[in-house]
Order: structure tokens, then sequence, then C-alpha cells
């Protein structure tokens, strides 16, 4: 019974979320003008970057009271801005393709440096 309960409470969370993210992007689209937008390459790679690190979270959401995994969370994120930040500078277009081929490259080395230093491994029953 404490499972359904918890599933529910999630759920509301979850819905919660999504809703609050859609209410941002109405404000930003009503709101911001035109011409002080990011180009697409940076909103692209917010999204994108987000994702990678949001599942990474949550694949290791277990582990969450570990200082030491946020610690290095906060390591790989800001070698991922490090990387990514100058690369994309530098290009006038990037391709939006590349982010599905690089960055679960990304994740799994990520996972591997994680198991390596710290001696975890992702969660394996992590529903998506």
């Amino acid at each position: 019974m404490e499972r359904a309960g918890k599933h529910r409470s999630d759920l509301f969370w979850y819905v919660l979320i999504g809703l609050l993210v859609l209410f941002a992007i109405g404000v930003f689209v009503v709101y911001v003008p035109e011409r002080k937008r990011p180009d697409r390459k940076w909103a692209e790679f917010a999204f994108f970057s987000s994702f990678l690190f949001i599942f990474l979270a949550k694949f290791y959401w277990r582990m969450r009271r570990r200082l030491k995994l946020w610690l290095a969370m906060l390591g790989f994120l800001a070698l991922h801005l490090s990387v990514y930040v100058p690369l994309l500078s530098r290009f006038e277009q990037w391709p939006s393709v590349a982010y599905l081929v690089l960055m679960p490259l990304e994740g799994m080395a990520i996972v591997i440096v994680l198991k390596s230093v710290l001696g975890v491994l992702p969660d394996p029953n992590v529903q998506l």
C-alpha cells in the first residue's frame, strides 16, 4: 500500500514540474523579444545538457545523500561546459543530431568514471 501512495506523490511532482516548465516556456515566448533570445544552438545545448544531467541524477537518485556523488556531478557539468561552450562558440551552425550521438557517449563515460572513482553503478531498476 505504501508503494502506491509514493507513486501518486511522485506523479504529482512530475506533473507539477512539467506544468511549471511549460509555463516558463510560455512566459519566455510571450515576453522576451525575439532579438534578445539566444541562438538556436544555445537553446538546443541547454535542452540536451539538461536532459543528460537529469537522467544521470535519476539513475543515481538512490545515492542522493552522498556528497561525493554531487561533487562529481558538478565536476562533470563544469567539464561538459568547458568543452562545449568554446566548441559551440567557434561554429556558426551545430547539427542537432550531434547531441543524439555525443551525449549518450558522454553519459556512458560519466557512468564509467563514477564506477571507477566512487565504486557506484546506476540503479538498474530506474524507470524513466
